[in-house]
């Protein structure tokens, strides 16, 4: 079992001990920060939400603005009772069924007259609201309401206040419907007008529709916060002056609930609305939005505070509940999921008229995410710090390169960093230390399931793969019934591989390249001792082990015949010399037994001077292969003259053919071809030897007459040991051409073969071409005579 599960029920005990906190702590004072404070995000949010709450202004609301063209056809405000008194009469002219002024008219003017004359077209008109104000009592001075003045307060149909209230961040989202001072209940303006609407009849569908009491009278406090149905400009509006003049049709006036204010920048009441940059709307448009909010009741309502407070800790209980059920997993998602539920129940609660503000009951979401995730990180450090612990006092068979002096700085999480990067770095060291090691292996190695995929292959394993397969392998069961089919005498068994693993170990296989391998197969086992359900394969390349034991064998039947051969016959020669009746005469018996010792001390020599060539260390010095071949030729005319062969040599190489290399060893190997060549041609036939000039390289060819060598034979004439049948004629032995190519091969050149049975063949060789020459060099040339001469 490990650590980390032996830790399990003590981890959960303390996770326990961290829930049960918060249950006792968290919920408290989310209830209380809820009931107490108003975080600036709910401000944010509650704009965000509202901004998609767009819809129509009322088509019967109109307001006349005072604005910059009015003031500068009628003056500068303020403007005469009188004034007002005809703009109502022509408001009253265009059939205007109510009108509401957002501009205070708290003292009189100096003209009695003109406020008596809008006295009597308040009166005349019989549906116009004024405004009242009211002030708050300061450093003991007590407050009290300031009403219009008493000629147009006893006109007008009703009256109230238009105050507004700004948020802490300058913004207007709430307005108080009715405000208490001592004894007297002061409406909102907007909501007198509404209340006598709805007693001349007039009302909207959706007030018809909901038609029960308002929400907010069953409440103890009558503020409400404004639907704003979109920004500044929304809804329709006129000039003052253009009303005034007549200029405005009295089909757009019939019907129409008139707001009068001021909207000229700089003389009335500006507010911000919202904290999404959406500018300012003048306080008359205010009022008209919430006279349409109450016409259709869709106002908004705060969620009482203590009840709010109690819904705040909902979702913080709700994702306590989810963790405690699920056993503290899922802490992310189930966070994610409640605080997404909770914006849409927020969101949705707008949409009925209710605001709750959820930010802190969204903090705490995030407080039992963050406090459950710190514990399981330190519970998971802990847990590294005592893994690592062990780890470090684990044999390590790689050296350690950590520097030590640089925990000598930093706290303790720096600490335990530099102890995971140390552990780490160890762990990487020791896979790549295994997977060199795999690839370092002098054998292809497969790890396979137990069903023959797959697993893991060192570098060899892959160039045997790549030999049969240009794909990748999945299984390894293709390879070993292509590689075991190659094989003599073996056959693919039936069934599943693993079936036959014990038949398969020891077993010899054959790749495409004619590579010879031995199968080794065992079962990994676990440091438990338990079979794991992965098998070893390696291949192990017995190719040289089995060309050099087949080399051998040809070898040992070769010279067991042809090195007895020569003196058996001696032997025989010497027991005919002993009978008078079959005795030679003295001068031919020496004759003939000098022959065959002579025969077998060159299959002696050659014998001796290939296995010399393996390991023999050659000083390369500047030879013409001209001089070479010359003295070569004086060495075999007088056999070529014994067998009545015609030799002839063509020079065709101006500079003598200068190449690099052991002139003794060059010329054995030349010899060894001419002499071939004699050997194999009959009487009268010629042999010829050329020396080209290549580009980089010299050539020298051998070419004759003779018996030729028969097309199966030409792959294995150089190989040791190895004679053509046609050898059967002459008195060669098969190290000869070995040798030849050996030498070659040391050289850096090569040697190539055509042939036609019956009608001779042709050898040439090539060696790289010297063309610098060091005048102690051309001091040190000489000649293949003179070389004779100094011998």
């Amino acid at each position: 079992m490990s650590t980390l599960a032996r830790r399990d029920r003590t981890l959960y005990r303390r996770f326990l001990g961290v829930w049960c906190l918060l249950l006792v702590v968290l919920l408290p004072a989310t209830w209380w920060l809820h009931h107490e404070s108003r975080p600036f995000t709910d401000d944010y949010l509650y704009d965000w939400l509202l901004s998609w709450h767009a819809e129509p202004a009322s088509p019967d609301i109109l307001l006349v603005n005072i604005d910059e063209r009015s003031l500068a056809r009628l003056g500068r405000w303020p403007w005469s009772r009188s004034t007002h008194a005809r703009l109502l009469d022509r408001l009253r002219a265009g059939g205007a069924r109510a009108v509401a002024f957002d501009v205070l008219f708290l003292e009189p003017s100096q003209d009695p007259e003109e406020d008596r004359a809008f006295a009597a077209a308040i009166e005349r008109h019989g549906g116009v609201f004024l405004p009242l104000t009211t002030h708050s009592s300061i450093a003991g001075v007590p407050g009290g309401v300031t009403l219009p003045i008493e000629p147009l307060r006893l006109a007008a149909t009703g009256l109230g206040h238009i105050d507004v209230q700004v948020d802490r961040d300058g913004v207007v989202r709430n307005i108080e419907l009715e405000k208490q001072l001592e004894s007297v209940r002061l409406p909102q303006l907007m909501l007198r007008l509404h209340e006598w609407l709805e007693a001349q009849g007039v009302v909207s569908s959706e007030a018809t529709a909901n038609a029960s009491t308002p929400p907010w009278r069953e409440r103890d406090s009558s503020r409400v916060r404004i639907p704003y149905r979109g920004h500044a400009g929304h809804y329709a509006s006129v000039p003052y002056a253009s009303v005034l003049a007549g200029e405005v049709p009295a089909s757009l006036l019939e019907g129409r609930i008139v707001l009068v204010g001021m909207t000229a920048l700089g003389m009335g009441d500006r507010y911000a609305v919202s904290l999404l940059g959406q500018g300012v709307m003048p306080g008359v448009e205010i009022q008209a939005q919430l006279l349409d909010a109450l016409r259709d009741r869709t106002f908004i309502l705060e969620v009482d505070r203590k009840l709010g407070a109690w819904m705040a800790c909902l979702p913080a209980l709700a994702l306590l509940l989810a963790l405690l059920i699920g056993r503290f997993r899922y802490l992310a998602r189930w966070g994610a999921a409640i605080g997404f539920a909770t914006l849409l129940g927020v969101g949705g609660a707008m949409t009925l008229g209710w605001w709750w503000p959820p930010t802190v009951s969204l903090l705490g979401l995030v407080v039992v995410v963050v406090l459950f995730s710190w514990r399981s990180q330190a519970e998971a450090l802990s847990w590294f710090q005592h893994e690592l612990k062990s780890l470090s006092y684990s044999p390590d068979v790689l050296p350690d390169h950590y520097d030590i002096e640089r925990d000598q700085w930093g706290g303790r999480l720096q600490q335990k960093l530099l102890a995971l990067d140390h552990a780490l770095q160890r762990l990487k060291d020791a896979r790549c230390f295994i997977t060199d090691a795999m690839n370092s292996l002098p054998v292809a190695v497969f790890i396979t399931s137990e069903t023959g995929d797959v697993l893991l292959s060192n570098r060899l394993a892959q160039e045997l793969r790549a030999t049969e397969f240009s794909r990748p392998l999945a299984n390894i069961e293709t390879l070993l019934a292509a590689m075991l089919n190659r094989a003599e005498g073996t056959t693919t068994r039936p069934g599943g591989w693993n079936e036959h693993l014990g038949d398969l170990h020891g077993q010899i296989c054959i790749d495409s390249r004619q590579h010879c391998f031995r199968i080794e197969v065992s079962a990994l086992r676990t440091s438990a001792g338990q079979v794991g359900g992965v098998w070893l394969l390696g291949f192990v390349d017995l190719t040289v082990e089995v060309r050099a034991e087949e080399q051998r064998s040809q070898m040992l039947r070769f010279l067991s015949h042809d090195l007895k051969s020569p003196q058996t016959s001696a032997l025989a020669l010497i027991d005919l010399q002993r009978n008078p009746r079959t005795s030679l005469p003295p001068t031919l018996f020496h004759e003939r037994l000098e022959q065959r010792i002579r025969t077998a001390l060159l299959l002696t020599d050659d014998f001796i001077q290939i296995t010399r060539l393996e390991s023999f260390q050659f000083e390369f010095r500047f030879v013409l292969l001209e001089d070479v071949l010359l003295e070569v030729l004086d060495q075999a005319l007088p056999l070529a003259r014994t067998r009545g062969i015609h030799l002839e040599s063509h020079m065709k190489d101006d500079s003598g053919g200068p190449v690099m290399g052991e002139r003794s060893y060059l010329s054995r190997a030349i010899y060894n071809l001419v002499e071939n060549a004699i050997k194999y041609s009959e009487q009268g036939d010629r042999v010829d030897v050329s020396i080209y000039q290549c580009e980089q390289s010299v050539m020298l060819e051998v070419s004759d007459e003779g018996l030729g060598i028969e097309r199966e034979a030409l792959p294995y004439i150089f190989e040791s040991y190895r004679r053509s049948h046609t050898d059967e004629v002459a008195s060669g032995y098969g190290l000869g051409l070995a040798l030849v190519k050996t030498v070659l091969e040391r050289h850096g050149g090569g040697v190539n073969c055509e042939s036609q049975q019956g009608k001779g063949s042709r050898f040439w060789i090539t060696l790289p071409r010297c063309e610098d020459i060091d005048v102690e060099d051309e001091e040190d040339m000489v000649t293949g005579a003179e070389r004779d001469r100094i011998d």
